[in-house]
């Protein structure tokens, strides 16, 4: 079980695994030699951008 101080940082989990999209500042996957392992349901990568604007300050480019 994950514990975090703020719903800010809460992961997004579904089923079998975790986006933690709050490491945003760490190595580039490049960097890290990672490499694609499986493709995300529908529906993961609007809920890790919905996470990740507001860490890097980009909230202002979505607004009306």
């Amino acid at each position: 079980m994950f514990r975090f101080a703020s719903q800010g940082n809460l992961p997004i989990f579904r089923g079998d695994y975790l986006v933690a999209s709050s490491l945003i500042q760490t190595l580039s996957w490049k960097d890290r030699n990672a490499k694609k392992i499986t493709t995300a349901e529908s529906g993961v990568m609007e809920d890790v951008l919905l996470r990740l604007i507001p860490l890097i300050g980009a909230e202002s480019l979505f607004e009306e």
